[in-house]
């Protein structure tokens, strides 16, 4: 992990919801890996004081580029798609624990990944970096809003399937929430596990549906951050392990499902 500046080159909005930032990898700076967060500053008026963390949407080994999908919502993520290329970027990463990948030449199961929301980034990314490890992934993703639904390239070799809870739906789009995805597909195949990334809720539902089926779950913890370096304990999430609290920013934020107090998450 290191602070870092370098230009953007590309800000493509790839929804009515999402805008994909696009940016040179360090050549000397390790490679990122999924579930990992960076922390960006932003120069704003008026003044945004904090940094914001994004997980990373993507990364392109040949070309050293990374990516990252902000939601404008507050007057930092505006900012930041308000950026044209060339104009620097203030980087602080990659930080945080990623997927727990092991590779496992002799198991032909999918490694199933749900998303919701902006979750689509990050696992867009994991979705990548398994293919190139030859892994069999699912991919099933959720949207509110047919205009929330990202035009992305999907990575080839994964098998995709999205759901929406609005009509009227693109061709070969589920009506409803992804968890019934999730669902349909654990009772025709058995899962390897589960990475996920979403709303709290959605989170929720998935970890006990996993728990319930005895399906291993990572969750990805999009937590708010004041600083982004485990001195604030503003991202803390609740574990049911004896440890009270861990921090999403350096103890996360991927969390194993089954030691995240879900109840707790909430109060």
């Amino acid at each position: 992990m290191r602070r870092f500046f370098v230009p953007l080159l590309t800000s493509r909005v790839v929804s009515e919801s999402y805008t994909e930032l696009r940016f040179p990898w360090p050549g000397d700076l390790r490679r990122p890996l999924p579930g990992q967060f960076l922390s960006l500053g932003v120069n704003s008026s008026p003044p945004v004081f904090l940094r914001r963390p994004f997980s990373l949407s993507g990364f392109d080994g040949s070309r050293n580029e990374a990516a990252v999908m902000v939601l404008p919502r507050g007057p930092a993520s505006e900012a930041l798609c308000r950026l044209r290329p060339g104009e620097m970027l203030d980087i602080i990463g990659p930080r945080g624990f990623p997927f727990p990948y092991h590779h496992n030449t002799h198991d032909p199961r999918p490694i199933v990944l749900v998303g919701g929301g902006i979750g689509v980034g990050p696992l867009q990314f994991a979705a990548q970096y398994l293919l190139e490890r030859h892994e069999p992934v699912v991919l099933l993703l959720g949207f509110r809003e047919p205009a929330m639904i990202p035009a992305l390239e999907f990575p080839q070799g994964a098998r995709v399937r999205l759901a929406c809870e609005k009509a009227p739906l693109p061709e070969g789009v589920h009506l409803g929430k992804v968890l019934d995805l999730a669902e349909d597909f654990f009772d025709r195949e058995e899962p390897r596990e589960v990475w996920t990334c979403g709303p709290p809720g959605m989170l929720h539902r998935l970890a006990s549906l996993c728990l319930a089926r005895g399906i291993a779950c990572s969750v990805l913890m999009e937590e708010m951050m004041g600083c982004a370096v485990g001195a604030c304990m503003g991202c803390a999430v609740p574990v049911n392990d004896g440890r009270g609290y861990l921090r999403a920013c350096t103890e996360g934020p991927v969390f194993d499902a089954a030691i995240v107090d879900w109840e707790g998450l909430w109060t």
